[in-house]
């Protein structure tokens, strides 16, 4: 197979490709970015390429298989909304101009649990109803109905893939990076209420062979969520990790429990959550 990443040198996008790069069926990786990727390997081949300012084609002149859509702007605390949304539909709409441009007929897509808002329930399931309640949740929810509408458009089948709360070396997003590094500098992690609200974590191999056996046996316009499906509270995390923490005791402004249901991918793709949150902390922390 060959394969297309945009937004190949983020932090999930490096995992991919790393993983990519040891699987015998992977015979080609090109890769766009604005970033450089200093992956080393001759199945890789790179293309320096700001999403945000698209003023070239960009065409390999090779038949690819299959496109995994990772580029995005991710930073939208410290940006005026509206420059945070623009920014990302530049990006998304762009990254389906190459992959029309290069006639790509599968494309992967990866939107996040946000989609669902502020359910608490311990088993969300892909037939939940979709709720915005940010504008990053917004912005989810508008680029996987804008992605079903072009599929039409541009004759291309999709899958999305909707992430729980992704953690592993370097990705900095997830709160357990941030405890890890709280403990490293002897800092105390403040926790709302009793730690007892439950989320569920996912670890990026887990993630890493979802998205690779989404790729490898993919079945047209679905939409899978990607989650462990077990709920932990937030005061196993911080046990398990060894930070210091406190307990503030405010109300809770956040749901109590946001746990994922994973049977859908599990029966469909046969995918398998391998490690537990110990396993994935104990290789990072």
């Amino acid at each position: 197979m060959k394969i297309l990443v945009i937004g190949s040198s983020g932090s999930i996008g490096t995992h991919f490709i790393n993983f990519l790069c040891s699987k015998k069926k992977i015979k080609q990786i090109f890769a766009i970015d604005k970033k450089t990727n200093k992956i080393n390997s001759k199945k890789i081949f790179f293309k320096k390429f700001d999403l945000e300012n698209f003023k070239s084609n960009i065409y390999f002149g090779k038949r690819i298989d299959c496109a995994i859509m990772l580029g995005a702007f991710l930073n939208f605390k410290d940006i005026d909304p509206l420059e945070f949304y623009y920014k990302n539909m530049l990006i998304f709409y762009n990254s389906i101009k190459v992959c029309k441009q290069n006639n790509i007929k599968k494309i992967i897509y990866l939107s996040s649990f946000a989609v669902y808002g502020d359910l608490n329930s311990s088993s969300i399931n892909e037939n939940f109803k979709l709720n915005g309640n940010n504008i990053y949740s917004q912005l989810k929810i508008f680029q996987e109905q804008e992605l079903k509408k072009l599929s039409y458009i541009g004759n291309f089948k999709f899958n999305v893939l909707r992430l729980s709360q992704i953690y592993g070396s370097n990705i900095t997003t997830n709160i357990i990076y941030r405890f890890i590094e709280m403990k490293k500098i002897n800092k105390t992690v403040e926790i709302n209420g009793d730690g007892s609200q439950k989320r569920d974590f996912l670890f990026i191999d887990d993630l890493i062979n979802a998205i690779y056996l989404t790729m490898i046996k993919f079945k047209a316009n679905e939409v899978f969520n990607v989650c462990s499906g077990i709920g932990i509270t937030l005061k196993k995390v911080v046990d398990l990790i060894g930070v210091k923490y406190f307990l503030n005791k405010k109300k809770l402004r956040e749901p109590k429990i946001v746990i994922g249901n994973n049977i859908k991918i599990k029966k469909t793709l046969n995918w398998k959550v391998k490690f537990d949150l110990e396993k994935g902390i104990n290789k990072i922390n």
